[in-house]
């Protein structure tokens, strides 16, 4: 036993010595690995470190030079003392940002471009010029500075009353489109005029139709009833009875059943309801204060009555139109809804003794209801109507050099007009440009600029050459970089020619002005190549991550060699004390049977 027992364990360590050395080969290899990922992280880094990208170079008001990141805004962004250039794609056009297209595109000439930019305005040299002329010569001419004077007293004040009704129309202008917008979705919604379908089911007068009208018509209160009941408040209709109050503050339980009126006729009974939900509505829709269909003036007949001095009934309160406002002493137009109920109770509580029912009831549906119609009305700002004052004039004729001229007009920032002027002329499909020269205005005061016809210098939309930068590219600095260096993109700058100056220039333009030309990116002075900051920073925090990572595993990699070996020593000998033994036992017990 005591040998067979030896012989197991021998056994057991043999095993845990193999299965120790793979482990240990399976650590040196992974530390291995360990050290080329190191030596790749390294070149990673090193790689980085030599991250360039471009940045272009400027100058700030003090003369400091300044260093920005190279995108399309900044390439495109004026500032004084500043090289043009323009981003030119594989089609031969100029890329220009959806702003510059959008001025290019909403304008017809060069003068219209650069009043986007503010870069136009009149003479204020030949105004002051004029000034100081009229000044001097109404100095000169009392009769004239009096006259002058009131003149300008009068057209300041038709001015501002001009401009006053310009507010006013305005306003009015505004209202009327929407008012236009939602007439034209009602027309679009063909549902026609609320108070003529009504008429069409119920019928009229001259030609009824549904039962309960027909019989109202002819007398009976009972069918009057039904009808006034589904009016006042369809969706209770066939509910309990529901109790209303009367402008002559009388209550009054209205009840009732949909009888014959539509029966199950749903497209009556859907009608009747848009009657009813109308004369609910919030503003209350009005009746149409008249009282008396038999003449063509509207009548409120209780004011006819009071100023006769004729008794005015209850009954005449009730059929009525108006009702008495006791805090003003004036009458009021009822709402569709207060004359309905109104109309009910006097039906209700046979109030009608002496007069006409038949009246009633078609004054009530055929001229008070036409105001339900659901037909939007125009409730905005009042037409104020044509501006017809004359603008004044002098009453007498001044003399020609005492009339306001028509000034010049200028651009009013010579460099920053020379950028849009350069801009303008190349997305108009050229590839020279007028110069923003100086004015000579034979004065001594502020100096200024122009381009002589400028103001009728127009576009051809035939020719223009240019297409709108993806706005996520107009600021990366990283796509221009690559677009350039790879060809996607080319350059060329706003280069000054003077034919006088330099005649051996080729170009084919034969006087002074700008000419677009051609440029490797690399030959742009302004573009300077520096490191990339942010790259290699942010290469070094990632060697320092992977770096710190790698040591962490390489340490734990020789901790766990370590405990191999201590493990491997110790099964080492007790190997070797157990197979000693064995090997004892096996002589002892050769010599025993020897």
């Amino acid at each position: 036993m005591g040998m067979s027992a030896s012989q197991a364990r021998l056994l057991s360590i043999t095993s845990r010595l193999t299965n120790n050395e793979f482990r240990a080969q399976t650590i040196t290899n992974s530390k291995l690995r360990l050290a080329t990922e190191s030596e790749e992280a390294s070149q990673k880094y090193m790689d980085a470190l030599d991250s360039k990208k471009l940045v272009f170079l400027g100058y700030d008001d003090t003369g400091a030079s300044t260093k920005v990141d190279l995108t399309p805004a900044v390439l495109y962004g004026y500032a004084s003392m500043k090289n043009q250039y323009s981003l030119i794609n594989a089609a031969g056009k100029i890329l220009v940002s959806p702003q510059d297209a959008a001025n290019f595109e909403n304008t017809d000439t060069l003068e219209g471009f650069l009043r986007c930019y503010n870069l136009v305005e009149e003479s204020a040299q030949e105004k002051a010029d004029f000034e100081e002329k009229k000044a001097k010569q109404l100095a000169e001419n009392e009769d004239y500075e009096a006259m002058y004077s009131a003149y300008e007293t009068a057209h300041t004040a038709w001015k501002d009353e001009k401009t006053s009704w310009q507010i006013k129309y305005d306003a009015f202008a505004a209202d009327w489109k929407i008012y236009q917008q939602e007439l034209q979705a009602w027309e679009a919604s063909n549902r026609g005029n609320l108070a003529d379908r009504f008429s069409s089911y119920m019928g009229t007068a001259d030609a009824p139709k549904q039962y309960c009208y027909v019989r109202a018509l002819t007398g009976e209160m009972e069918c009057y009833q039904h009808l006034l009941r589904a009016i006042i408040d369809y969706d209770t209709y066939n509910s309990s009875s529901s109790t209303y109050q009367t402008t002559t503050g009388q209550s009054v339980s209205v009840s009732g059943s949909m009888g014959a009126i539509g029966g199950q006729n749903l497209a009556t009974r859907s009608m009747l309801k848009e009657v009813s939900d109308a004369l609910n509505d919030v503003p209350a829709k009005l009746c149409d204060g008249d009282d008396d269909l038999s003449t063509p003036e509207k009548d409120n007949l209780l004011k006819a009555k009071a100023d006769k001095g004729e008794t005015i009934t209850e009954a005449d309160r009730l059929a009525s139109d108006y009702k008495y406002n006791a805090s003003t002493g004036e009458y009021d137009v009822k709402t569709l809804k207060e004359k309905a109920i109104d109309l009910y109770y006097l039906i209700n509580k046979s109030l009608y003794t002496g007069m006409d029912t038949k009246a009633l009831l078609i004054n009530f549906t055929e001229g008070d209801l036409a105001n339900i119609s659901d037909r939007p009305k125009y409730e905005g700002s009042p037409d104020p109507g044509p501006f017809t004052k004359t603008e004044p004039k002098f009453t007498i004729e001044l003399p020609d050099d005492l009339k306001e001229p028509e000034y010049s007009l200028i651009i009013n920032d010579k460099e920053k007009g020379q950028w849009y002027t350069n801009l303008w002329y190349k997305m108009n499909g050229g590839s020279t440009a007028e110069v923003v020269q100086n004015v000579d205005n034979g004065s001594q005061g502020k100096v200024e600029f122009k381009i002589a016809g400028f103001t009728e210098i127009t576009k051809n939309p035939a020719k223009a050459n240019y297409d709108i930068i993806d706005p996520n590219l107009f600021t990366s600095s990283t796509w221009l970089q690559f677009a350039l260096e790879h060809g996607v993109i080319t350059l060329e700058k706003a280069m000054y020619n003077n034919p006088a100056d330099n005649e051996t220039r080729a170009t084919n333009m034969t006087r002074e002005g700008f000419v677009w030309t051609a440029m490797p990116y690399s030959n742009a002075t302004d573009f300077i190549e520096v490191e990339d900051e942010v790259k290699i920073a942010k290469a070094e925090v990632i060697y320092k991550k992977e770096v710190t990572e790698i040591e962490y595993q390489d340490n734990k990699f020789d901790q766990d060699l370590k405990k191999l070996d201590t493990e491997h020593n110790a099964l080492q000998t007790e190997y070797e004390s157990i197979r000693e033994a064995i090997n004892k036992n096996t002589e002892r017990s050769f010599k025993a049977f020897s």
